[in-house]
């Protein structure tokens, strides 16, 4: 496998440490379903997608420091929520635990940038759904070939 799935793994990892306590599930997208195709069976839901590169920079004549792009789109339900600050905890942890794993348990060179989208409220199926996202940028170092 590549370098994008073993930084996705990492990712499921560092998530899944927040299941039971923060999140109900971690789910890595199958990306030939939209989200609420997904087999979400316990709320909050981090739904974890498949990357783009947004960045790469050649560092020398053997090697480019490619930058993964991540979302993880989470996902929670309006019934749940009792307050907004349960919505900004939940996004300051999921973030915590990337701010503190810089290196993704060494498959990234650090820096990660965790990043969210701003909160938005959204009804399917006469139900009203809270999603953010989490964006996490890994560096990783490729080793050229050529």
């Amino acid at each position: 496998m590549g370098k994008a799935y073993d930084v996705k793994n990492e990712i499921k990892t560092i998530l899944d440490t927040l299941v039971s306590t923060d999140l109900g599930q971690v789910i890595i997208s199958d990306f030939r379903k939209d989200f609420w195709e997904q087999d979400i069976a316990k709320y909050p839901a981090a739904i974890i997608s498949t990357p783009g590169i947004s960045a790469s920079e050649v560092k020398t004549n053997a090697q480019n420091l490619r930058t993964y792009e991540f979302e993880i789109v989470v996902i929670m339900k309006g019934e749940n929520i009792t307050h907004i600050y349960d919505v900004e905890n939940l996004m300051d942890k999921i973030a915590d635990a990337f701010d503190n794993n810089p290196t993704l348990n060494g498959v990234a060179c650090g820096a990660i940038e965790p990043t969210t989208t701003p909160i938005q409220a959204v009804s399917y199926q006469d139900k009203t759904f809270v999603m953010f996202s989490i964006i996490i940028r890994a560096k990783v170092m490729i080793e050229l070939t050529f």
